[in-house]
């Protein structure tokens, strides 16, 4: 399926906060994340995002790779248009994907000197807690755009 141009051009490189959205035993989980979205070719006729990720969200991941992501601009209240996207959910294991992807992120989220921090083994920290974090390719399936 094709990603509407509509769809690229608002979420590409745009540094907006999605959701994710998993499920396991019909107990759906949502949460905010940072993302890297790229199209497969200028055509855009498939793309894939990629989030780091731990938690909840990957433990749903590994038990049900399907999920659902929304992504919006808006200003205080007045919501400007929304994406939705359907797709397939993987873990990378590529170490040059997942430190492109890294660094893809911290040019699109980060000042120059912040940078995503993490440790040799996939180890990241939460208020000092270390966390299993991973980076995720959730391959688009479908892709809708609303302008409001």
């Amino acid at each position: 399926m094709a990603i509407s141009s509509e769809v690229v051009d608002r979420i590409a490189d745009a540094s907006l906060s999605a959701h994710v959205a998993t499920s396991v035993d019909d107990r759906p989980h949502v949460a905010p994340v940072w993302y890297v979205f790229e199209p497969s070719d200028e055509t855009a006729e498939s793309a894939t995002l990629y989030v780091l990720t731990g938690g909840k969200k990957l433990e749903n991941v590994r038990a049900n790779p399907r999920v659902a992501v929304s992504i919006e601009r808006a200003d205080g209240p007045d919501v400007d248009w929304s994406v939705q996207l359907l797709g397939t959910a993987r873990e990378v294991e590529d170490d040059e994907r997942i430190e492109h992807v890294q660094t893809r992120m911290d040019e699109i989220y980060r000042s120059g000197d912040e940078s995503s921090e993490t440790d040799e083994d996939g180890e990241a920290t939460d208020g000092g807690d270390e966390i299993e974090w991973a980076c995720l390719e959730i391959r688009i399936g479908s892709a809708s755009y609303q302008q409001y």
